[in-house]
């Protein structure tokens, strides 16, 4: 089962890179950074068209969902994934913020996407560490970093076939 789900999972991530590859985004909304684009965001919740760069966001997010179900999956659960994904009981400090970022960004993603704890209450840490991490980075720095991600999880899942 898990052979099926893996290869769904990772071939559908790659899917929604590619996706986010394939829209012309200008190299100067590729240089904002999550916190700005973030603050232009109307807080109404009201269906509207969307800006290529908000698409590609969005395929970002799509992928890193489903990297973070890969990650649970190949670390054994939710709790071994977070505690890599927010170090030191989400410690704000360079070096989590650091290790958080290359080693669980998918995790961080899928989280602040589809997954936050509510932040008045227990995830108040998470929740300001998560907005620490994601805000300092570019839309092509999270493109990268999730691409990084990408290839190691699927380095891991084939050597896991061949183990």
């Amino acid at each position: 089962m898990f052979d099926r789900e893996l290869t769904q999972l990772i071939s559908t991530a790659k899917h929604y890179l590619d996706a986010a590859d394939s829209l012309l985004v200008s190299d100067s909304d590729l240089a904002r950074t999550v916190s700005a684009d973030s603050a232009a965001w109307s807080v109404d919740r009201q269906p509207r068209a969307l800006a290529p760069l908000d698409t590609y966001s969005a395929h970002l997010a799509s992928c890193a969902v489903r990297l973070a179900t890969i990650h649970e999956i190949l670390v054994g659960g939710t709790e071994e994934a977070w505690s890599i994904a927010y170090p030191h009981d989400a410690a704000l400090t360079d070096d989590n913020l650091n290790v958080a970022t290359s080693g669980a960004i998918e995790i961080l993603l899928r989280d602040n996407a589809a997954h936050a704890v509510d932040p008045s209450t227990k995830g108040s840490k998470k929740s300001k560490f998560r907005k620490a991490a994601l805000g300092r980075l570019t839309f092509k720095g999270m493109r990268d970093e999730i691409l990084a991600r990408y290839q190691a999880l699927a380095d891991k899942i084939q050597n896991n076939e061949n183990a």
